[in-house]
């Protein structure tokens, strides 16, 4: 077996190898190392000096790429991308995803940013690993936040139908002199056989309120399931992390 110092002169030479400094303006070099995007392609990397100071930063291009396949304007996405950054003392302007370092402290600085970069580029795969509860959490959340001042409530039921807890609208928004409105989050097929039996349980008890429903991913519900949802649901939005803009106008629009 290949003895400790040959091992480390091995990694040290093909590390070395795969290392490349590029000029890409007078005072801006491209860093090139062995780091990948989910995609394959490789982490770019910048690094331009000024005086003492040289900025590590990506241009933007790391939230370019995520915004591909990943809704990087929702307020969840927003929220877990200032998170990273922040635990990892990394900046942000415009776009920029940026680190200012010295010299003295340019490669640990520099393994921080990769790591930072390799935290922000891996939520394109969130969508899918999202668990159900945190899904259900982040509505909740999102609309506690808009509407807590417009008649917001989670578990609702009106006293004029008979109480089962199975039942409770996950969500309303209650306002005088106008219809309420009750709103489903949908993550899975189950969910979607609730909806249905509480739906007809209100319509039984003379209960009509604005059905909206909130999927997660209508794509990950069967067509028959979702079918028998359409047919009591007023208004549905098929991809709640896509849409959080539009919902927020939506119900804006409906009590006004």
């Amino acid at each position: 077996m290949n003895n400790l110092s040959e091992i480390k002169n091995i990694l040290q030479n093909q590390f070395m190898d795969m290392f490349d400094l590029k000029q890409i303006r007078p005072s801006i070099f491209q860093i090139v190392l062995p780091y990948y995007y989910s995609d394959g392609d490789i982490f770019e990397i910048f690094i331009e000096q000024e005086g003492d100071i040289f900025i590590l930063q990506d241009f933007g291009l790391s939230l370019m790429k995520l915004s591909y396949d990943s809704d990087t304007e929702s307020d969840y996405k927003r929220d877990l991308i200032k998170k990273i950054l922040r635990e990892n003392q990394v900046e942000f302007d415009d776009g920029n995803i940026y680190l200012n370092t010295s010299i003295d402290f340019l490669l640990p600085n520099l393994m921080v940013f990769l790591d930072t970069i390799s935290k922000v580029s891996a939520l394109s795969l969130l969508n899918k690993k999202v668990s159900r509860n945190q899904f259900y959490e982040v509505v909740e959340k999102f609309l506690a936040e808009r509407f807590r001042n417009n008649g917001f409530e989670s578990k609702f039921l009106p006293e004029s139908v008979p109480y089962v807890e199975d039942y409770l609208a996950p969500h309303a928004i209650i306002v005088e002199n106008k219809i309420p409105i009750c709103l489903f989050p949908i993550a899975t097929n189950d969910r979607c056989d609730q909806v249905t039996i509480s739906v007809q349980h209100y319509k039984l008890n003379g209960f009509n309120p604005y059905l909206i429903g909130l999927y997660e991913n209508m794509e990950d519900i069967s067509s028959k399931k979702i079918s028998k949802v359409t047919n009591l649901m007023d208004k549905q939005f098929s991809f709640f992390f896509k849409n959080e803009k539009f919902i927020t106008n939506y119900l804006q629009d409906k009590l006004n």
